[in-house]
């Protein structure tokens, strides 16, 4: 598995690093570039995506629905 990533990650434009741990399989851990620091957006994409995925599901919006992102941050507590 170590192999099959580090050659797919070679033909990514841009820079990446991962970190794997299967939740089901005894195999061990897998970390490519794991010293590498990265904006703290890179690490919020995840649980934008959950939610997403999660109000999608709840039938506020379809998937395939288009939205317009701005950047902006709104104060969520006064």
């Amino acid at each position: 598995m170590d192999h099959d990533l580090r050659r797919i990650l070679a033909d990514v434009a841009g820079t990446c690093a991962v970190a794997f741990r299967s939740l089901s399989a005894p195999h061990p851990a897998l970390f490519v570039r794991p010293d590498m620091s990265f904006h703290a957006a890179s690490t919020m994409k995840v649980q934008v995506m959950v939610e997403c995925y999660r109000q999608a599901r709840d039938g506020r919006f379809a998937l395939a629905d288009l939205r317009r992102v701005e950047r902006a941050c709104r104060r969520l507590m006064d």
